[in-house]
């Protein structure tokens, strides 16, 4: 493990950031494809390839569009093209209301802050939903995401968290407390590892 330097890119998902921190990705975040992401995310993660491909699918049809885009104006040619594996950097998955959503537990809304950076003051408050001190559980993961739920839409003109929000903010929920965490919960020293350093637990 090694912390990305100041030119490395890297996501608003821990999960992904954490796979480049490690070596699993390109630790500079260029050029990622999704055979890679496929590949390497049940190996460390163990979560089922047809998951991580329901993702991947969404994320790489932004690239693949844009990639479109310089064929049709000529900045690319289609040999070109077609030759090369369709890929994206960490930093193209910033793009808002992809899977980066609002309502995030570690990142502010991209109404106050574009850059989708880890917010410090936001993971304190995931932190501290802790009802024991000691580990986080389901009960205080979902209470925690009402309240960002609320907060954004009282706060953010922008908010957006609908269906689709909520499928992703589940899936993050269940990521941490079981497959970070077990049996449904997460050191708080595990929270921390994986959040804030980006680093394997």
């Amino acid at each position: 493990w090694q912390p990305a330097g100041p030119t490395d890119k890297r996501s608003p998902c821990p999960a992904i950031n954490t796979l480049a921190n490690h070596g699993y990705l390109p630790r500079d975040g260029l050029g990622v494809t999704a055979a890679m992401l496929q590949t390497v995310m049940p190996q460390v993660y163990g979560i089922d390839v047809a998951v991580i491909k329901t993702l991947t699918d969404s994320d790489f049809k932004l690239e693949t569009d844009n990639t479109s885009l310089l064929v049709n104006t000529g900045v690319l040619n289609a040999t070109e093209y077609n030759a090369t594996p369709q890929y994206l950097n960490l930093d193209d998955l910033k793009k808002h209301n992809r899977n980066e959503h609002d309502a995030s537990l570690s990142r502010l809304d991209s109404y106050f802050n574009a850059s989708q950076d880890l917010d410090m003051a936001r993971f304190q408050r995931l932190y501290t939903a802790s009802s024991d001190g000691q580990v986080l559980n389901k009960y205080d993961v979902c209470k925690h995401r009402v309240q960002l739920v609320k907060d954004c839409r009282a706060s953010n003109p922008t908010c957006k968290f609908g269906a689709q929000e909520l499928i992703i903010a589940t899936g993050e929920n269940v990521f941490t407390l079981h497959v970070l965490g077990h049996k449904g919960q997460i050191t708080l020293d595990h929270l921390y590892s994986f959040f804030v350093l980006e680093q394997i637990p």
